[in-house]
C-alpha cells in the first residue's frame, strides 16, 4: 500500500463516540458521514483519494443516534429517530428505517449453513439444522460475519479486540490477530484489509494462505472508532490526532496484483 494524501478536519466535539463516521458507497461515489458536534453532521464526497465536496447539516441532537448505530437504507443514511441524510439530494429528510445494524444480528444465513452468535462471544455453525461445532472467541462481535469460500470472517472488540477467520465446516481458527479492536474490514480480490489499532497500521491479509502480505503505518492515530473503506483500488481510513481535535481522512493506493 502506498500513501496518497491526508485531509484534516477540525472536530467541534472530541468525545470519541461521536467521531466514528461511516463510509457509504452510493451511485458509484464514495461518501463519509460523521458527527461533528452534538447537532452537526458533515457529509464528504471522496474522489481520487481526497475530498471532492462537503455538505454540513444540522439536526436535533436528542433525535440522533450515535454513529455506530447508523444504517444505510438505499439512498439514505438513517442517523436517528425518523431522520436520514439523503445522499441523492444532499439534505436531511424525514424517513423511518427498520433495518437492524449489522453487528447486532445473532444469526447469519449462508445457504445451507447457519452461524449463530450470542453476547457471551460463543459461535455455533449449523448445516441443515445439524450442529457442526461451537467455539468461543475473545471479544464481542462488531463487524457482522462474512463468508469467503469455506471461511467465516469477522472482527471483535472488548477483551483485546481480534480479527478472526474460522473454517465454517470444522470450526478451526485459521487466523486470529489481536488488533486492539476490529469494527471494520474490507474483502477484495482474495485479500482482507483491516486496521491494527495496537500497531497503528493498515493490514492486507491473504485469504488463501492467511499471511499478512502488506502493512503500512497510518497517518494520525488509529482508534476503535476509526473506519475504513476500499473503493476504486484506494483504501480510505479515518484516524485522529491532537487528542481527537482533528479527524484525518487518509488514502492509500493498494497493490492489486
Amino acid at each position: 500500500m502506498e500513501f496518497i494524501k491526508s485531509e484534516e478536519l477540525k472536530n467541534k466535539n472530541i468525545w470519541v463516540g461521536l467521531l466514528k463516521g461511516k463510509f457509504v458507497l452510493y451511485d458509484n461515489s464514495l461518501f463519509f458521514l460523521y458527527q461533528n458536534g452534538y447537532d452537526e453532521l458533515t457529509l464528504l464526497e471522496l474522489e481520487n483519494g481526497g475530498i471532492k465536496n462537503k455538505n454540513v447539516f444540522f439536526a436535533n441532537p436528542k433525535s440522533l443516534n450515535i454513529p455506530s448505530k447508523w444504517v444505510v437504507d438505499n439512498d439514505k443514511i438513517a442517523v436517528g429517530d425518523g431522520i436520514c441524510v439523503d445522499l441523492k439530494t444532499k439534505s436531511i429528510v424525514n424517513h423511518v428505517c427498520s433495518i437492524e445494524p449489522e453487528r447486532h444480528k445473532s444469526a447469519y444465513e449462508f445457504g445451507e449453513y447457519t452461524v449463530l452468535y450470542n453476547e457471551a462471544s460463543n459461535y455455533t455453525s449449523k448445516k441443515n439444522d445439524k450442529t457442526l461445532w461451537n467455539i468461543a472467541v475473545r471479544g464481542y462481535l462488531y463487524t457482522g460475519i462474512q463468508k469467503y469460500g469455506n471461511d467465516l470472517i469477522f472482527g471483535t472488540d472488548g477483551m483485546g479486540g481480534h480479527f478472526c477467520i474460522v473454517d465454517i465446516e470444522s470450526g478451526e481458527i485459521k487466523l486470529d490477530i489481536n488488533t486492539g479492536g476490529t469494527n471494520h474490514f474490507c474483502v477484495h480480490n482474495g485479500s482482507a484489509y483491516l486496521l491494527n489499532v495496537k500497531k497503528n497500521t493498515a493490514l492486507c491479509v491473504s485469504l488463501c494462505n492467511y499471511n499478512i502480505t502488506d502493512e503500512v503505518k497510518l497517518y494520525g492515530k488509529a482508534a476503535f472508532e476509526s473506519s475504513l473503506y476500499l473503493f476504486d483500488d484506494i483504501l480510505y481510513v479515518s484516524t485522529f490526532k491532537n487528542e481527537n481535535k482533528y479527524t484525518l481522512i487518509s488514502s492509500y493506493k493498494i497493490d492489486d496484483k
